[in-house]
């Protein structure tokens, strides 16, 4: 009887002890990039075979350049997923376009109705990387119930600081944009194109309106060429972008049409409207049919960035500030940073 009782015993302590070690050991776990994945875990999590689930709201001009740092992450660190908020930093429902300075103001200040399209796909770790689309979010300091942000502007991270919506301890400039000139990839007759070939009346150009960042961007630039006189009287980075006119070369011409979103812009120039656009370089990356015929110099307007930060909502702060600072400091992350038009 006594052998039996020490043979069941002897069992149970056998089938228990491979559970404990291995149930101790998963959270010190390496990924396949031979980094640590404890802190992308919830304490405990790893050996339930749990996921963290990181939501991450971000303007569209960054879409894909997020999208393949989070999958790029998902696959050599295991144990987390994404879900990323896509938003527009413009009216995404205004397509409308008009000459000189008569860009709408409703249209800049209206909302973009909510509307979600979401799409999955599954990383060699078995986590997930998903996409929905929430239209506009630039006039209201919301996070979307996001862990992490990464804004459109000074001015929008600016704003969800001071609603105490981000940490702004956690707040840096994940990356820099840059003004460049576009024409269709279908046009053989511009190869090239400057700024003061714009300014001087040579081509139809399109732009954003007022409140379109980089068509504020693009008029402090072409303050600084002539084209256009601020309300400030001030020029290049001095300059607001807003509140002034363009020269009498350019409105006499006809060649200025502002657009209330970057996508009209961009399709102003494929749909054969408009010779050349200023946009953002993370923007051309979004439409093959363009082409950068030309770089604006960055002394003639102010630094783009794009601020990112943790949530004060955030229900996990760690595997959030672990997918930042990857962000900003593994060099994989920053070729595909630089592969989108964007640096730091």
């Amino acid at each position: 009887m006594n052998k039996h009782v020490k043979l069941i015993a002897a069992l149970a302590l056998a089938l228990l002890l491979p559970a404990g070690v291995f149930g101790g050991c998963a959270s010190e776990g390496t990924s396949g990039s031979g980094q640590a994945t404890s802190s992308f875990s919830r304490s405990g999590d790893a050996g339930r075979g749990e996921t963290v689930q990181l939501r991450i709201q971000v303007d569209d001009s960054l879409e894909r350049a997020l999208s393949e740092l989070e999958q790029l992450y998902a696959e050599t660190h295991e144990g987390v997923a994404f879900e990323t908020v896509v938003s527009s930093a413009e009216d995404a429902s205004a397509s409308g376009s008009s000459s000189g300075t008569e860009a709408s103001a409703a249209s800049r200040d209206s909302s973009a109705s909510a509307s979600s399209s979401a799409s999955s796909v599954a990383s060699s770790s078995s986590s997930v990387v998903s996409t929905t689309s929430l239209g506009s979010f630039a006039k209201k300091a919301s996070t979307q119930g996001a862990d992490i942000v990464i804004a459109a502007g000074k001015d929008q991270m600016d704003d969800l600081e001071q609603a105490s919506q981000v940490d702004g301890a956690t707040r840096f400039d994940l990356a820099t944009d840059s003004l460049v000139i576009v024409a269709a990839s279908t046009n053989e007759k511009i190869d090239t194109c400057t700024l003061e070939e714009i300014a001087s009346g040579a081509y139809r150009f399109a732009l954003g309106g007022e409140g379109v960042y980089s068509g504020d961007s693009a008029r402090q630039a072409l303050s600084s060429a002539g084209g256009y006189t601020d309300s400030t009287d001030a020029t290049g980075r001095d300059a607001l972008g807003t509140g002034g006119s363009y020269s009498s070369v350019l409105l006499e011409g006809r060649t200025v049409s502002e657009k209330t979103n970057t996508d009209a812009v961009c399709q102003a120039v494929t749909q054969g409207e408009c010779d050349v656009a200023l946009v953002y370089a993370s923007d051309v990356y979004r439409f093959s049919s363009l082409k950068v015929v030309g770089v604006v110099d960055g002394e003639t307007y102010r630094t783009v960035v794009y601020p990112a930060a943790i949530t004060t909502s955030s229900n996990e702060p760690e595997a959030a500030d672990a997918f930042l600072g990857w962000c900003a400091n593994d060099a994989s992350a920053r070729e595909i940073l630089q592969k989108y038009g964007l640096n730091w």
